[in-house]
């Protein structure tokens, strides 16, 4: 009790209250009978298939999966640590690499026994060879490390005498390029070796099912472009367009199974008054029904999911401008994205102020994982390029100097305009209460996404008022969510609230269309008629028996 006065304050209640009420949600057990305590956690993963824990901040969750770890690794079997953050991921590294000092365990960090994968927040735990898979892979190949610094200071000093388009220049990037693959496949190989390996659901799964995704999407995006001049607003417009035609057919089939599940609503009625309180024979009643009447459970579904696959692919061709359109090999990408972070980390300890007038300049942010967009500004502009430059040591900007100059090529041959009337599209709109002085045409994007969802919304409320009249009012959600647009715009890319507002004018626009054509009533009274016509069928039938029967 005094741990959660501490920890939560006195406008806690509503915390509180979760606290000791929470986990009655996820049991039968009077509260008093829910076990407690990190020993009671360790106690139950051991020995239980599936365990969720429950705590706020500073209750040790993070240390009580460092110990499990750790318990785990002695027993030589093998975990893998994710989460959708990488700072969630980090606090756990940092406790199982501190236990492991504290408990003289030193031979298995040593050995590669447990690795951090993937992009790593924690400053001290990017640079820490024993965790950081990266690292650990250039600690244990010395050679390959000492090679490429051999190279890399060659290749700046031929730059300053013979240039970037010297034959040994072009050799020189060609080796740089092969020990920098040879050290990612020493990283991989001792990822793949480790007992314990900690990284992101990102890493793990969303960012190789994207990549299937994004991959085909850029290309058609660039082709779009390409045919419309670089025009990258266009692209988003025409492939949005594209994509709403594509899933019209869905959009029907969606229709039609919100009819059926219209059509048998008296049956469920029925079926919840026959089964009470009994949860579970209604439940089993009603997929008996579902089958029966050839009505699929979730068949309204799909569209929605598609829907939400493809904003988040737009999201990350947006925010990823570098890979996706330009074309740049991620490895490239990453090495500038970990050398100017490293660096910006090292110059944030020693010079705070420095640090952020550089980083305001560059737009450079802390929290983007692969601050493609503050990279493809810096490459697209030379006073940004000779300020970073500045910023770096020699060594430093000579480990990404040769990706750099590849990813200006690359973007200079794909051409890719991100701004429609004067507004960048990587840029993100910054609101602030000073609204006169601090308005900036960025704001345009989020207000244009809440004029078109607003505009949707209200046309589809007249849609549904005219086919039914009885229909109760749902102008709280139509509101709602035209401002959630604008409230979640400030946060994202002008390109990606581009995209809202073109999907939610061209999907409603499709929407009315689809209304017209496959409307509730429509469809109903279609399923009544085929029905009449089997009822018609079925009598005259036994009719014709009746008669022959007489005869």
């Amino acid at each position: 009790e005094e741990k959660l006065d501490r920890v939560i304050g006195v406008h806690g209640k509503l915390a509180k209250n979760i606290v000791q009420n929470g986990p009655g949600l996820a049991t039968k057990k009077p509260i008093e009978e829910i076990e407690k305590g990190q020993d009671a956690v360790i106690s139950r993963v051991k020995n239980e298939p599936v365990t969720i824990v429950w705590g706020p901040p500073g209750t040790g969750k993070s240390y009580t999966m460092a110990t499990l770890t750790r318990d785990f690794l002695r027993e030589g079997k093998s975990v893998l640590l994710v989460s959708h953050s990488n700072v969630s991921v980090d606090s756990v590294c940092q406790k199982i690499y501190q236990q492991m000092i504290d408990n003289n365990e030193k031979d298995a960090l040593d050995k590669g026994s447990v690795l951090r994968y993937g992009y790593i927040r924690n400053e001290d735990l990017s640079l820490n060879p024993y965790i950081s898979s990266f690292k650990y892979a250039v600690k244990k190949n010395p050679a390959l490390d000492k090679k490429l610094d051999e190279l890399q200071k060659r290749f700046n000093e031929v730059k300053k005498v013979k240039g970037l388009a010297s034959k040994e220049i072009i050799e020189l990037h060609s080796k740089i390029g092969e020990i920098r693959s040879s050290i990612r496949k020493e990283e991989r190989n001792a990822v793949q070796n480790a007992s314990v390996v900690a990284t992101t659901i990102s890493k793990v799964i969303m960012d190789k099912l994207f990549d299937i995704i994004n991959i085909p999407f850029s290309y058609i995006l660039r082709f779009i472009a390409d045919m419309s001049g670089g025009n990258f607003a266009v692209a988003v417009f025409v492939f949005t367009l594209l994509i709403n035609l594509a899933f019209i057919p869905l959009t029907i089939k969606s229709q039609k199974s919100a009819v059926q599940q219209m059509r048998i609503k008296p049956k469920l009625d029925a079926l919840r008054e026959k089964c009470g309180d009994d949860k579970q024979k209604y439940s089993m009643e009603m997929q008996e029904l579902y089958q029966k009447e050839g009505v699929s459970m979730g068949g309204g579904c799909l569209p929605m999911l598609l829907r939400l696959v493809v904003m988040m692919s737009i999201y990350w061709l947006i925010m990823s401008p570098v890979t996706y359109l330009s074309g740049v090999e991620k490895a490239k990408v990453n090495n500038v994205n970990t050398v100017i972070t490293e660096s910006f980390n090292e110059l944030k300890k020693s010079d705070k102020d420095k640090y952020d007038d550089i980083t305001k300049k560059l737009d450079w942010s802390a929290k983007n994982v692969n601050n493609q967009l503050g990279i493809i500004k810096i490459v697209r502009d030379n006073e940004k390029l000779d300020i970073l430059k500045d910023s770096l040591t020699d060594k430093q900007y000579g480990k990404i100097e040769d990706d750099l100059q590849y990813m200006i090529k690359k973007d200079k041959e794909a051409g890719i305009k991100f701004s429609l009337f004067g507004i960048d599209l990587t840029a993100t709109p910054k609101f602030s209460i000073d609204i006169f002085n601090a308005f900036n045409r960025t704001w345009i994007m989020p207000l244009l996404a809440f004029v078109a969802q607003m505009l949707t919304s209200v046309m589809s409320s007249i849609m549904q008022k005219k086919q039914n009249p009885d229909a109760p009012s749902m102008m709280g959600m139509m509101l709602m969510m035209p401002l959630m647009s604008l409230f979640i715009g400030f946060g994202f890319p002008c390109g990606v609230t581009f995209y809202w507002a073109c999907s939610s004018l061209i999907g409603g626009v499709i929407q009315i269309l689809v209304q017209q054509f496959y409307g509730p009533h429509k469809l109903l009274s279609k399923e009544r008629a085929k029905q009449l016509a089997k009822q018609c069928d079925f009598e005259s039938a036994q009719i014709s028996k009746l008669g022959a029967v007489e005869k």
